[in-house]
């Protein structure tokens, strides 16, 4: 918790992040009081931003203890931020909206109906899936305009945009033999007595081609068969 505050990068997010809750929190509790002429409309208003705020707080520091875990893990592998920055972000974000969502929805299903455990456990997993599904959205959205804004940058100072490499993952974790299965060409691991071949796409329209004229010439006989039997029957 210490390096996440000390980080000036993380406390910056945390700082910016929270305060952008708080107010959307305390524009909606205002628009809300305006609509139900609710005075004074302070109580609303700071009552939501208090909220928001507080919910915005939980979420963001749960999202950079995330992000610093998934840092650490990369520089192990000696792997650049950059490169799975998107994926990183992406997943600190969903997680930390479960999270939140399920904390803040069960202790407000909890205190509304009076600890009701029923009550509670809806709370708790209707505030994980809204939170998760807004916290990925958003960082989704967040990261497809920041990718766009830099490739416009680098269009417009006369740069090449190249895509980074995938980095080198662990090759003894299950997504790495996941995926090197996947790879595998299943034909060529077989025996070579099998008489089973991989077709390249021109043998593939080769044979086609092939059962093409067969099926024409087959055609053709049948209609010369049938002519001579009409010309028999006829005589």
């Amino acid at each position: 918790m210490a390096n996440i505050f000390s980080d000036p990068n993380s406390r910056s997010t945390i700082i910016v992040g929270t305060s952008i809750c708080a107010l959307t929190g305390g524009l909606v509790g205002s628009s809300y009081a305006i609509l139900k002429y609710i005075r004074p409309i302070r109580k609303p208003a700071l009552a939501m931003a208090g909220s928001w705020g507080i919910a915005g707080l939980s979420f963001f520091v749960i999202r950079q203890v995330l992000l610093q875990k998934e840092y650490r893990k990369n520089s192990m592998y000696n792997i650049k931020p950059s490169q799975t920055k998107d994926i990183d972000e992406i997943t600190s974000s969903s997680l930390s909206g479960v999270i939140t969502g399920g904390l803040f929805g069960g202790l407000v299903a909890i205190f509304k109906l009076n600890l009701c455990i029923l009550g509670g456990k809806k709370g708790c997993f209707a505030g994980m899936a809204f939170f998760g599904i807004i916290g990925y959205s958003i960082q989704k959205v967040y990261t497809k305009l920041y990718r766009h804004r830099q490739r416009i940058i680098l269009e417009n100072m006369g740069l090449k945009v190249i895509e980074e490499e995938s980095p080198e993952y662990d090759t003894s974790s299950y997504a790495a033999r996941i995926s090197r299965i996947s790879q595998i060409n299943v034909l060529s691991v077989l025996p070579n007595w099998l008489p089973i071949k991989s077709l390249s796409h021109d043998e593939y329209i080769q044979i086609l081609d092939v059962r093409q004229n067969e099926i024409i010439e087959r055609l053709n006989q049948i209609e010369k068969e049938l002519y001579w039997i009409e010309k028999n029957s006829t005589e």
